[in-house]
């Protein structure tokens, strides 16, 4: 099941697999947002007016029990290890049915040119002492997004812009298909036992039907060159048929 939700004009999603059973707590972070999925023109570090949206760590708690408390922690991560850089609780903000939670922060704070230097993770806690920990979410402040991990399957489907690489395939196809089938076609026009040292030249009805050929290799190309999808059905016979 997908949750999803909108925050101030900010989407975010949170994926929740019950297969390995019920879940009763289920944070979704709103705001900031993932870095995988931020875009280049969000820049969030622009925004710094008092009633802005970017001034408050946001998240979405759901729980079957009360919640008695939710804390955000941020980590850096430059160094290669998780150091705790900010650690504060949230408060439930009026008119959100329970749910939203938000603490302040200076978000200039966290100005990096890498879109994964800072984790945060939210933690709730119900009135029975159970916690639960989101998952870290790398984000960022400048817009910069964080590069996703394709599969290679998920590249061709997904990542590969094959609109613009239609041409440059036609082409190629074209390029590794003309001598296989240009050369064949220049050895059945020489006599059999005539391709020697000394006579190495073909005869005129050999010579012709070479003409014939080229002159129709070099008006298809040109035909090919303005229209290729509606005149290369029409001339490959006519350039490529063997004539008996």
């Amino acid at each position: 099941m997908r949750i999803l939700a909108i925050d101030g004009g900010h989407i975010s999603f949170s994926d929740i697999d019950f297969k390995s059973g019920s879940k009763s707590i289920i944070i979704l972070p709103t705001f900031p947002l993932d870095s995988l999925f931020s875009s280049a023109l969000q820049n969030y570090k622009c925004d710094v007016s008092e009633s802005s949206s970017t001034n408050s760590i946001r998240a979405l708690v759901f729980s079957v029990s009360p919640i008695s408390s939710v804390s955000a922690k941020i980590y850096d991560s430059s160094s290669g290890s998780h150091i705790v850089v900010f650690e504060g609780p949230l408060t439930k903000l009026a008119g959100s049915h329970n749910s939203l939670f938000a603490s302040p922060w200076n978000i200039q704070d966290f100005e990096d040119p890498s879109p994964d230097t800072y984790l945060l993770e939210i933690v709730a806690t119900d009135i029975s002492g159970k916690s639960v920990a989101s998952s870290l979410r790398p984000f960022t402040v400048t817009g910069i997004p964080a590069k996703f991990p394709w599969s290679w399957k998920e590249f061709l489907m997904m990542g590969c812009q094959w609109d613009s690489l239609y041409y440059p395939i036609l082409w190629a196809f074209y390029i590794l298909a003309l001598p296989i089938l240009l050369i064949p076609r220049l050895l059945i026009s020489f006599p059999e036992g005539s391709i020697h040292i000394e006579a190495s030249m073909p005869t005129k009805a050999s010579s012709s039907e070479l003409f014939d050929y080229l002159w129709n290799s070099v008006t298809s190309y040109y035909m090919v060159r303005h229209d290729p999808l509606h005149v290369l059905p029409c001339i490959m016979p006519l350039v490529f048929w063997p004539k008996f």
